[in-house]
């Protein structure tokens, strides 16, 4: 044996020994920490693992857009949990992205679309870097653009643990620039009305809060803010010439010029006697002159929106609507003419028509109904009463504003419930009547067809 065997064995000897020697928690310790750090070194290879395993697939839907347009994020800083406090973190940029522009814009509210459960920050700048807008995306939803022009717009989309209840947190930024050119459209109800009917006239794209006007031969409409758009409902003249209609809207620069067709309505026709009392059915063919003022408000609402429109009484028809009423006209008695020879046939004909032809018919421009004294009249839609009282000609009058200066009107009452002022709702009851009562409906000096819009039939009423 050679003396380097000899020493190695020796010192094996002495190593040996000197474990023997050692207390037993010191060997205990030191297994202990041999388990330990194979332990750790499993843990750390599938810490690794997992890690290595979470990708971008892992973070929330991120999908933002602007007037549909996609967006790309400038900037990102997005952390995902791995296990316990060990998150991967995923931070990067596009320098492409950063003031990227994107297509022409052309309405005037465009849309701004955020990931679900998320929240944002917005900066919107003019062309000089003026600050337009600054707050967060629900906020914007309310803005309105005052002109057209190119823009920029500096957007922060956030996910915060606390506030989705789960623990990937992170944010994107976009930065991008767009030019905006919004011009004005115009819808309307129908291409074609019919006498007594309604217009219903929707204008997007109205930059500012300055509402379009509107001029046409066929009367006056105001535009009220709706839903973001500009509405405005049209009456239609029972007693207007049939034929096409140009609709002058105008908005700041812009002109717009639809066409509408009015048709005529079927001519029918109501006949009266003093001698059976019919003829005495009260008749009213005109808003009364002091009412003037009252016909002129314009709630800027549509209070009927939502739950349309009923019938006010419920009574028998005496006078309908745009029916020709003739007072004592002479009807041949066919018998007794069939007695006469041909020729006094012809000339006793020709006399008739002769006296008939002085008598001048009235128009209706509302309907009558003969009721129960004391019967229910109801408000046929949600509105605010504008006038409650006694005038000389109309007896009790009520007129009711739905908004957007479309008024229900009640004569000859025997009770008002309701005061100037008040808001009703679809079929409260308002009035009591007293017999007769005329129930009229007007928009501006229009006299309109009360049971389309009682029956929820009229295009232009329920036009929104």
């Amino acid at each position: 044996m050679s003396e380097q065997e000899q020493s190695l064995l020796e010192q094996q000897d002495e190593e040996e020994e000197e474990v023997a020697s050692r207390p037993w928690w010191v060997t205990l310790l030191v297994w202990l920490g041999m388990v330990v750090l194979i332990v750790a070194l499993i843990v750390g290879g599938v810490v690794l693992v997992m890690y290595r395993s979470v990708t971008m697939e892992a973070l929330p839907e991120r999908t933002a857009a602007f007037d549909g347009q996609t967006l790309t994020p400038a900037a990102w800083d997005w952390q995902v949990p791995v296990a316990g406090f060990i998150k991967r973190e995923f931070t990067g940029s596009d320098p492409a992205a950063a003031g990227a522009a994107l297509a022409e814009i052309q309405v005037s509210d465009p849309q701004l679309t955020l990931p679900k459960g998320m929240t944002s920050q917005l900066t919107l700048a003019g062309a000089d870097g003026t600050v337009l807008f600054e707050g967060s995306g629900e906020e914007f939803a309310n803005f309105r653009f005052a002109a057209d022009g190119d823009y920029t717009m500096e957007l922060t989309v956030t996910q915060a643990a606390a506030q989705v209840g789960q623990s990937v947190t992170g944010q994107d930024v976009y930065r991008f620039a767009f030019t905006l050119n919004a011009e004005p459209q115009v819808t309307l109800s129908g291409e074609s009305v019919v006498q007594g009917g309604v217009v219903g006239i929707r204008v997007t794209g109205v930059l500012g809060e300055v509402p379009p006007s509107l001029t046409t031969d066929l009367g006056e409409a105001v535009f009220i803010k709706h839903n973001g758009a500009w509405l405005a409902y049209l009456g239609v003249p029972e007693d207007c010439f049939g034929g096409e209609y140009i609709l002058h809207i105008r908005s700041g620069e812009y002109e717009l010029t639809p066409t509408v067709r009015v048709y005529g309505r079927e001519v029918r026709e109501l006949d009266t006697y003093t001698a059976d009392g019919s003829a005495a059915t009260p008749y009213i063919g005109a808003v009364p002159g002091a009412l003037r003022d009252v016909m002129d408000i314009v709630d800027p609402d549509v209070y009927w929106a939502q739950d349309g429109f009923v019938q006010p009484v419920q009574g028998t028809l005496v006078r309908d609507y745009d029916v020709y009423e003739y007072t004592d006209r002479v009807q041949a008695d066919p018998l007794l003419m069939a007695t006469y020879p041909i020729e006094l046939q012809v000339v006793l004909q020709a006399q008739i028509d002769a006296a008939n032809a002085l008598i001048t018919p009235r128009r209706s421009v509302n309907v009558t109904f003969a009721t129960p004294a004391g019967s229910a009249v109801v408000s046929p839609a949600a509105g605010r009463v504008v006038f409650a009282g006694t005038l000389g000609n109309t007896g009790r009058t009520l007129v009711i504003e739905h908004g957007a200066g479309l008024k229900s009107l009640f004569y000859l009452l025997g009770s008002i419930k309701v005061s100037e002022g008040d808001y009703v709702t679809q079929g409260q009851t308002v009035a009591t009547t007293q017999g007769h009562v005329v129930c009229d409906m007007r928009l501006g000096d229009a006299a309109l067809d009360p049971w389309s819009v009682w029956r929820n039939v009229n295009p232009g009423v329920t036009f929104r």
